[in-house]
């Protein structure tokens, strides 16, 4: 979450032709949500995972 400048929610993590990854961030709830996309045999295939984000001693 250090990543993101002021006021940005999401974060590009992989930007291919085969591949785009980004997480979504709800600051105030610490809740990262990952997204994947990607091409498989010319279908679009798609993943997300939640993760809290959390620092030691705040849980």
């Amino acid at each position: 979450m250090r990543r993101l400048t002021p006021g940005q929610t999401v974060h590009p993590f992989t930007v291919t032709p085969e591949h785009l990854g980004f997480e979504g961030y709800d600051l105030a709830s610490r809740i990262a949500v990952s997204h994947h996309y990607w091409v498989v045999d010319g279908r679009l295939e798609t993943y997300f995972s939640r993760h809290r984000h959390v620092w030691p001693g705040a849980a």
